[in-house]
This record gives structure tokens, sequence and C-alpha cells, in this order.
């Protein structure tokens, strides 16, 4: 759940606490005010996470460096906003480092359960809050990847015969899936031109299951249908990097409602 909003005057109190006109507000956050006013959180040596200015107004940046949780710990802490990556529900858009106030990442539903809040938006540079509430949603546009049928299609009738000689090959068990093999293989060698058992196997190897190892793969059946899966993760992963190789994805923005509604 997201924290009370702290206005100007609160961080202003904090900071003339310091010294040198600077606080600590955690070990690896710094709270100054620039000259014109402006208060700055800037994290470690020169990372800017956010200002505030006279009105309340918090502005939150993100740098071009790998976003870490001690990021969204800042964010909370400074303006009460909740930032976090979410790659499962947000895998194929631009940014999956998502930004949500009104509570936070969950909401009450009309059951009086929780649920995870519905239209949230991309983190990005410069974007405003006010009282929990954002001032410039429309910087904040959404940009998901999409298959475009059109390109994409040629490359996915290459792939049906390796996809037949992965199957069939599964399917009558003359193929392991050999532990450690993950890492030593790889989709440039397949020849999608004329595939073999050997670039099959290559595939089945790319692809993750759960069930192929451990206490579960001795169970009886489990190994084989485990096995199985992993050869359609395998085949579904190849297609997308040879459709990325090839450029069949467009980016296409994405419309969203009003932030906070539930799902």
């Amino acid at each position: 759940m997201s924290r009370k909003v702290m206005n100007y005057a609160h961080w202003e109190n904090v900071r003339l606490q310091g010294r040198g006109g600077k606080k600590k507000v955690r070990r690896d956050l710094t709270l100054a005010k620039r000259d014109d006013g402006l208060l700055t959180f800037t994290y470690g040596n020169d990372e800017l996470m956010a200002t505030l200015d006279k009105f309340n107004t918090y502005t939150f940046y993100k740098g071009d460096c790998a976003y870490y949780p001690t990021h969204s710990n800042i964010y909370n802490l400074v303006g009460g906003i909740t930032v976090y990556r979410d790659s499962s529900h947000y895998k194929h858009y631009q940014q999956p480092i998502r930004i949500v106030s009104a509570g936070g990442r969950y909401a009450k539903n009309d059951k009086g359960g929780w649920s995870k809040t519905k239209n949230t938006m991309p983190m990005t540079n410069g974007i405003q809050y006010r009282n929990g509430k954002c001032l410039n949603p429309e910087i904040a546009q959404d940009f998901k990847r999409v298959l475009n049928r059109t390109l994409s299609s040629p490359w996915l009738r290459k792939t049906e015969v390796l996809a037949k000689v992965l199957r069939v090959a599964v399917r009558m068990g003359i193929m392991e899936r050999k532990k450690g093999r993950f890492h030593d293989v790889r989709f440039e060698d397949v020849n999608i031109e004329d595939p073999t058992a050997e670039d099959a196997e290559i595939v089945l190897h790319k692809g993750n299951a759960m069930g192929v190892w451990g206490w579960r793969a001795q169970q009886p059946g489990e190994y084989e249908a485990a096995v199985k899966r992993a050869a359609e993760n395998g085949l579904a992963d190849y297609r997308e990097w040879l459709y990325l190789k090839h450029g069949c994805y467009e980016m296409l923005p994405v419309e969203h409602q009003t932030e906070g509604e539930v799902k």
C-alpha cells in the first residue's frame, strides 16, 4: 500500500535538520535544496530520483541504469507512489516498470476483496504527481509489441517441418532433454531450411518446463509430459526469436482508462 504523501513543508523541515543544507533521509538518499527553492532527492552520488516544488508537485525521474527494488522503496518513501516491475503482465510492453498511486498495486473490488489495479502507467521520466494524482499522464504513453501477421507468416511456414520433426521425435521418445545443455545450444545454429533431429534437439533444450527434473520427473508419465511441454515452449521461443530477428513485431500505442480501476 502507498504511504501518506508528505508536503513541501514537511520535507523542508527534514532538510533543515541536516548539516550544510543537506540531510540524509536514509543512508543512500540525500535531500537538498536548489537555488530556485526546488527540493531534490538524490540516490547515491548523482542519481536524481525526484524533485518537489513549493506547490507540492512531485516530479519523478528514472535514469537509464538498471532498475532495483531500492528505487521502488525510495519513490514510495518520498512521494507515496508505488513503482514496481511487472514482467509477467507487461512482458510485451515497451516499459514493464509501472507506476500507480490511488492506494498502490491493489484496490478493493466489488466483492470486498483485493484485486490488482487494472490500469497502471509506464514509469516515465518527468512524470508529476500532486496529492497522489498524476498531473501529466499524457507523457506516459504505453506501447505494446504486436505481431505483424503479414511479415511473420512466411517465417511461421518455414518452421512447419522443424515443428513436425520435433513433435514426432518427442512423441516416439527418441529425444532426451539432457541436463545443463540450455546454455550450450543456440537458436542461431538451427537450420530452418532443412531441419534435422539435431536442429529439433536444439529447440527442445532451449525450452523450459516444470517436471523435467527432480521428484516430479520420477512420477509415472510426468517426465514424458514435461518433455512435451519443453518442446512446445522451445518452439514458441524459437519462433519469437525468429520474428524478432526479422522485424516482424510492431510497437503500437495502448489506450488506457482511468488509473486505479481494478480487474
